[in-house]
């Protein structure tokens, strides 16, 4: 009868500022099991929608070993990374049951993520154009086209505008 192998121990390591990437790469050279947890969201960049990818968890990676006998004396010492997280003494360890509901939650946020940034009922208001600063609500969105519903004097309009022409309005 075959050994069933031990759940993965994942260590958490922080990085130097804004440098998860390299310090992932470096690792991964160095024949690490390395996971970097992205985050997905869509933001306006200069007047555009645009899915933006940044880290879950800004400074932090997630290491484990690949083989029974590595060594974890090289991390340390890797471009990119500042420290092991402790406590107290001891390398803090994180369980493979929770790095695999963060793997999930990622592919769940990346799902999201790939939605259009409005749906049917949303309140916005228009940024650009004859009706700059006329709120309305949403009636469809696809791809770069979203139709509005407008009160004009009275009466109700449809407007179909571009997606970049709008913004959510707080309520």
């Amino acid at each position: 009868m075959k050994d069933i192998p031990a759940a993965k121990k994942w260590i958490v390591v922080m990085t130097k500022p804004r440098m998860e990437s390299s310090a992932a790469k470096n690792l991964l050279l160095q024949e690490y099991e390395v996971y970097l947890p992205i985050w997905y969201e869509n933001r306006r960049v200069n007047g555009r929608w645009k899915q933006v990818q940044s880290p879950m968890f800004p400074r932090y990676l997630f290491l484990t070993s690949r083989y029974d006998e590595q060594s974890f004396s090289s991390i340390r010492s890797t471009y990119g990374v500042s420290r092991l997280v402790k406590f107290g003494s001891e390398i803090a360890w994180v369980s493979d049951a929770l790095v695999i509901s963060i793997k999930k939650l990622e592919t769940q946020q990346l799902l999201n993520s790939e939605k259009l940034p409005f749906t049917v009922g949303d309140k916005v208001e228009v940024l650009d154009g004859p009706f700059k600063g006329v709120c309305a609500n949403v009636l469809s969105c696809k791809e770069q086209r979203v139709v509005l519903l407008l009160n004009l004097l009275g009466n109700d309009q449809y407007l179909n505008v571009d997606l970049n022409s709008l913004k959510h309005i707080n309520m």
